[in-house]
């Protein structure tokens, strides 16, 4: 018995401390008076753009959030079509698709090469991909990860300079049941702490390789961040991992519906300024 409670003394000594957040209404409405402040020539200038994204269920979540914006606000004319084969696609349009298998990044890695292999079409435009929560475990070597994504996507910049391409940062889940955590540290195994420190890790490399050099699309950053501006993570050491805030999600992993149409908005605007009107246009 003496020795369950030591090792339960040492399980808690070593958790990570987390930082308390207020509990935000998960109905809370979503502020899309940003997407307002859109010229009429940004929007034309999208809707003309051919763009590709290759994701799984997150990227699912926040094109659902695309498309429920679309709806009641149709005159950003944005096309949303769903192919792995972009340059079949006639005109601008959003296109997308599942690429490769969770669990298994390099699938991803390969499955996107091979949706480029034919570009996007006359003109070129925009293609990006985005790794699962479920690609960047515990034991994932995030360097080797890290390192073969940007070796392919310098090589990808060579093969397609007609394409610009953007880079999304790996989605986060939430901590979990702190129960359950401490039973699994006591058994040795990891924990979903664990996980989302490999996770920041991931995109602590990426944001220091493109951020300000190329365009990034910070979907962590959007995941940790509440609705008053503060941030939902934990202290691990001299380290600050950051987490899903519980409010934008229903399974601690997923965007909810609050969480999507968030999530959309910000990726309508990102998409906005990077298809710029041409030159001259008002």
């Amino acid at each position: 018995m003496r020795s369950s409670l030591r090792l339960l003394a040492c399980v808690l000594l070593a958790a990570p401390a987390c930082r308390s957040q207020a509990v935000h209404s998960p109905e809370s409405p979503v502020d899309m008076s940003a997407l307002s402040q859109v010229s009429d020539a940004q929007w034309k200038a999208l809707a003309g753009t051919r763009i590709f994204f290759g994701h799984q269920s997150v990227g699912w979540n926040i094109l659902e959030g695309v498309q429920a914006l679309l709806a009641r606000q149709p005159s950003i004319g944005l096309r949303i079509v769903q192919s792995s084969d972009p340059a079949r696609v006639d005109g601008g349009a959003l296109v997308h698709a599942f690429i490769g298998t969770n669990g298994q990044p390099e699938t991803k890695l390969a499955a996107f090469d091979s949706v480029l292999a034919g570009g996007l079409g006359p003109g070129g435009g925009i293609a990006m991909y985005k790794y699962c929560f479920l690609d960047i475990t515990a034991a994932t070597d995030v360097d080797a990860l890290f390192q073969a994504y940007r070796d392919n996507m310098a090589r990808l910049h060579q093969q397609h300079p007609d394409i610009r391409f953007v880079h999304l940062t790996a989605p986060l889940t939430v901590n979990g049941n702190p129960v359950r955590n401490l039973l699994k540290r006591a058994l040795g195994k990891p924990t979903a702490a664990d996980f989302n420190a490999h996770r920041n890790r991931y995109n602590a490399l990426l944001r220091a390789e493109y951020a300000g050099k190329a365009p990034l699309f910070d979907l962590a950053a959007f995941e940790s961040t509440h609705a008053d501006g503060s941030r939902e993570f934990f202290t691990r050491g001299s380290d600050t991992v950051y987490t899903l805030a519980p409010e934008l999600t229903d399974d601690g992993a997923h965007l909810n519906a609050n969480g999507r149409e968030a999530a959309a908005v910000r990726f309508l605007l990102f998409l906005a300024n990077l298809a710029r009107p041409a030159s001259g246009t008002p």
